[in-house]
């Protein structure tokens, strides 16, 4: 099954903007109840984003992600937005989006949709981006490092260039693997005792070369009375690494991040990794928690990432039954609160902290 063969079977209607411009008899029938007054009409006559998203002006600038929306006439739509757009009559390119029909529940909250077309999607590509791939990163390695004889400075550096965009590539196409993984159900998670003292500082260690380059630090408090848990240590240290990471990317260089370990409250132990970045609105942060959503801007846009990072970091703490939330406002930086399950907790030196889940 190729890429695109796993979303075959949904209706489909073709985009320039926001308007309708192509249409198969099923996508018509499920926006009009008929084939007619499709074309040439808004999309947003026919549906309405759900609460915390939004329907683009622009396609393509969704590519590969879908937006959870609701019909007018009644009933919940999810639209998937293919990776590519195709040539439309000579006026430029028309993106195809393939509608697919929900319970009408809050998608953003819960994307997990078992085997459904996104998360075949996600996979199929994923695999079959990963030999080729592979393969341009090997033989731009193989010009780079002159293996066959000298090659001339301005090929080097071509080649220095590819390899960088492949090593990106490469990492967003684990990460859609990773996160297809996780979106089909439980995942199963290699769980031990751990030490969240251990992971947090591993998770400092990763992120080290990152800080180094920007000037920036990363400090750890209250982790000398972290408890012990019952929990998988490789992807809870890719949780903390992630949040650890965006945090740096999204503030100005010289800044302080701190990750603080509050204690057990409210039946879970709470950990907060703070910035005084950027910042974001309601919206960015809803956006930034969607598969490749980004927030507005970043201090360093080579460094923006998959958008795959916060995603994949609410997926893995959900897997261990706890949450991930977000409290942000531009320009004041940005909170990541973790909670994970106090039966996980194996030993803990702290009480609880009443009123900690306010705070920030």
């Amino acid at each position: 099954m190729n890429a695109r063969s796993a979303l075959l079977p949904l209706p489909r209607i073709e985009l320039e903007g926001d308007i309708v411009v192509n249409a198969d008899v099923p996508a018509m029938a499920l926006l009009a109840g008929s084939g007619r007054g499709v074309l040439g009409r808004s999309l947003h006559s026919f549906v309405d984003p759900q609460e915390g998203a939004t329907i683009p002006d622009d396609p393509a600038a969704f590519a590969g992600r879908w937006i959870p929306a609701r019909l007018k006439s009644g009933g919940g739509l999810a639209l998937i937005y293919d990776q590519i757009g195709v040539g439309c009559g000579g006026s430029g390119a028309a993106w195809p989006v393939y509608l697919m029909k929900t319970d009408g529940t809050s998608a953003i909250a819960d994307r997990s949709l078992p085997n459904d077309a996104l998360t075949q999607l996600f996979s199929n590509l994923s695999h079959e981006m990963l030999t080729p791939l592979n393969a341009v990163i090997g033989f731009s390695e193989v010009i780079s490092h002159q293996h066959f004889g000298p090659v001339p400075e301005r090929y080097r550096n071509y080649s220095d260039d590819i390899n960088a965009s492949g090593q990106y590539l490469l990492a967003m196409v684990k990460s859609m693997l990773e996160l297809g993984k996780l979106s089909a159900g439980p995942d199963a998670m290699d769980e031990t005792t751990i030490e969240l003292a251990v992971v947090m500082d591993q998770a400092v260690r990763i992120v080290g070369n990152l800080a180094g380059e920007r000037g920036s630090s990363v400090t750890l408090s209250g982790f000398d009375r972290a408890p012990t848990l019952f929990a998988d240590e490789l992807k809870l240290t890719q949780v903390f690494t992630n949040l650890l990471s965006n945090a740096l990317k999204y503030s100005q260089r010289g800044s302080e991040i701190r990750a603080v370990y509050d204690g057990v409250a409210g039946g879970f132990a709470v950990i907060r990794v703070i910035d005084e970045g950027i910042g974001m609105s309601d919206n960015d942060v809803a956006t930034a928690l969607m598969p490749f959503g980004r927030a507005s801007y970043s201090f360093n846009a080579a460094e923006s990432g998959t958008g795959l990072g916060l995603p994949i970091a609410r997926a893995i703490v959900n897997s261990h039954g706890g949450w991930l939330e977000i409290k942000s406002s531009p320009g004041l930086g940005t909170t990541v609160i973790v909670g994970l399950p106090e039966d996980r907790v194996l030993s803990d030196d702290d009480g609880g902290l009443a009123g900690l889940l306010g705070a920030v």
